[in-house]
């Protein structure tokens, strides 16, 4: 009998010592955290390390769809409405608790069955009044996708002063922001646009409409400055205004002269004033529509002519009294 126990102890230790062989040949433990050759984890694996990494991925294998995708992490979706994602967790300052504040992965369908078929980032925001997870940087997949599609939902694109967002494979197509000349600019061969200008370099703009605007000015009030601007070689050769003098007037204005040349008033008896000469050329004709209502004659219609329908004759006003010219 106390020959059987010694044997039994014997096999016992021969056991033990199988076993650390074989775990010495598939894993280590070191003080940089665990490596695993073929090996497989079930349940939670939790691996504590103040070293500069906690896990380390190596792979020597290329992508080859179908056959070979060379993941380091492979995540699968057992069902439709998985999300098999990688989540950060941290202290969220607002709730006051250490919870889920980042994630990212992909997924097909939502528990309520909305298809989304995206990879996403999604973060801890309160959104919809509730804390919870909200998506925001999305990318569309799919087999019968023939273009990729990315979106950015219930979020701000934020590039920083003085950087640029390029477009195009020669970076032809330039967006920037500088604070410190409180202006956006956004440059292409053929287009510009300042805060507040812009310019159009070789180009057409055509404005197609079946609204009853195509180009809408607008400006506060009356003692603030509208303009549309005709400039030739940088400098301004002519103008349509509306000025900062208190009025609706519309002015037609050259601005190389700093002249008006034509003011409209705006009322139920309008004004159009004419500065300097007013020539008609060819084989037009000047025509005053005919009156058959008396006109005051004073010293605002002083200088004023008008065609008399009934006696067929034209009047001046002398600034008491109207005297027919022939």
């Amino acid at each position: 009998m106390q020959q059987k126990t010694k044997i039994g102890i014997i096999w016992t230790i021969f056991g033990i010592i199988f076993m650390a062989i074989f775990v010495m040949a598939t894993s280590t433990l070191n003080e940089n955290g665990i490596t695993t050759v073929n090996g497989t984890f079930t349940g939670t694996l939790v691996n504590y390390s103040t070293a500069d990494a906690s896990l380390k991925l190596y792979s020597s294998a290329h992508t080859n769809f179908g056959s070979n995708n060379g993941e380091s992490i492979e995540l699968r979706a057992l069902t439709t409405t998985a999300k098999p994602f990688i989540g950060w967790y941290g202290y969220d300052l607002p709730t006051d608790q250490y919870r889920g504040v980042g994630w990212l992965g992909c997924h097909y369908n939502l528990t309520n069955g909305n298809e989304h078929s995206h990879c996403s980032f999604e973060t801890l925001t309160n959104v919809t009044g509730t804390p919870g997870i909200n998506s925001h940087f999305e990318i569309a997949y799919g087999g019968n996708l023939t273009r990729g599609n990315v979106i950015v939902t219930d979020a701000d694109f934020d590039v920083k002063d003085d950087y640029s967002v390029y477009l195009g494979n020669d970076r032809d197509v330039n967006l920037r922001y500088s604070s410190t000349q409180n202006a956006m600019t956004l440059t292409s061969p053929q287009f510009r646009f300042n805060t507040g200008e812009l310019y159009l370099n070789g180009v057409s703009l055509y404005l197609n409409s079946t609204s009853t605007k195509s180009i809408k000015l607008e400006r506060d009030g009356t003692n603030d400055f509208m303009s549309l601007i005709f400039a030739q070689g940088g400098g301004e050769k002519w103008s349509i205004q509306q000025r900062n003098d208190g009025t609706n007037n519309l002015y037609i204005r050259d601005s190389t002269n700093s002249k008006n040349t034509l003011v409209f008033t705006q009322g139920l008896n309008p004004i159009t004033t004419v500065y300097n000469s007013f020539i008609i050329n060819g084989s037009a004709i000047f025509r005053i529509q005919a009156n058959e209502t008396g006109i005051n004659c004073n010293t605002t219609t002083e200088g004023g002519i008008y065609y008399d329908g009934l006696t067929k004759k034209h009047y001046g006003c002398n600034s008491t009294k109207w005297n027919a010219l022939y």
